[in-house]
């Protein structure tokens, strides 16, 4: 494994795998199966970084959100979202928002759905105590890249 880095990192985030949760750090697998979580992990968390961006804005520029949505997830995936009527985000498991969830946001692979799908498990701190919301994502590779295109919440 290589390791490019601009902070110092310790052999005990390589050895427990949290590199994934650094936002400055970039890892490099062998193992063409990591490398792609890499590149879903990275996908995902562009995907948080420019959504609640955008919502923490004021005021909420709505036609900027429904396009990062466009760009990251699938028509049938918003049509289906569309068919319900929520009242909170459940791309975020929550009603509001702050770009200070960003600091503690963290994806990691769901081992433990038996399905054709693959789940990538989004939870981060959203402030209050005990409340760490928990979304769980799919991934539809599409054209070199990814689209998100189904959700479950826990």
């Amino acid at each position: 494994m290589a390791v490019f880095s601009c902070k110092n990192i310790t052999k005990e985030e390589i050895k427990n795998n949290s590199l994934e949760n650094r936002n400055d750090t970039i890892a490099v697998k062998k193992d063409n199966k990591k490398n792609l979580i890499s590149k879903e992990a990275k996908f995902l968390k562009s995907f948080y970084a420019a959504y609640v961006k955008e919502l923490d804005n004021v005021p909420i520029n709505f036609a900027n959100v429904d396009s990062i949505k466009l760009k990251y997830c699938t028509s049938e995936f918003l049509d289906k979202l569309s068919r319900y009527d929520l009242d909170y985000d459940p791309l975020l498991d929550a009603q509001d928002v702050d770009v200070d969830i960003l600091e503690s946001l963290k994806i990691r692979i769901d081992s433990t759905i038996n399905s054709n799908k693959k789940f990538f498990i989004i939870t981060y701190d959203a402030g209050f105590q005990g409340d760490n919301p928990t979304i769980k994502l799919n991934l539809l590779n599409v054209e070199n890249s990814f689209k998100i295109s189904d959700i479950t919440l826990d």
